[in-house]
């Protein structure tokens, strides 16, 4: 995750009334909830009780009255809105299930399952627990007598 006061080309600036850059005043005070004066600041949009990364960046971008254009990317989508500095556990793992045939009953779960040509079978019973998301992107098989269930 990655998040910029401007584009590559351009410089980042600092207003007087703050003596910091504009941005970065801004993001930080959002991740830490107060501006280094002590007053309240709240980026929490989805009152969670945490600022992700994705929210600080909000905050930020939005206060910030420079001419810059500031950038955000989160090489996992929903990486920067899991990320916090004050502590919020975080699902990031992926569980890769390819290129395997099941045949015991069992139940899988991490943050993220992609699946990709997997056949159940056997009558095996499969559970695909994702906290996140469950991705099937090809050739997946369930035989007669087993059952997949997807939660």
């Amino acid at each position: 995750m990655i998040s910029t006061a401007c584009k590559y080309n351009q410089p980042s600036c600092a207003l007087s009334r703050y003596g910091y850059d504009e941005y970065v005043y801004h993001w930080i005070s959002a991740v830490a909830g107060e501006d280094p004066y002590g007053n309240s600041v709240d980026a929490d949009y989805n009152s969670d009780g945490y600022v992700s990364m994705y929210e600080a960046f909000i905050y930020a971008e939005y206060h910030d009255a420079c001419s810059e254009t500031p950038q955000y990317n989160s090489n996992k989508f929903t990486l920067g809105e899991n990320l916090s500095l004050l502590g919020k556990e975080l699902c990031i793992t992926t569980d890769y299930i390819v290129d395997k045939i099941i045949t015991t009953s069992q139940t899988i779960k991490d943050c993220e399952i992609v699946i990709s040509r997997v056949t159940i079978n056997n009558n095996a019973n499969v559970i695909f627990e994702a906290e996140n998301e469950t991705y099937v992107l090809d050739d997946f098989e369930v035989s007669i007598g087993s059952i997949l269930e997807i939660k």
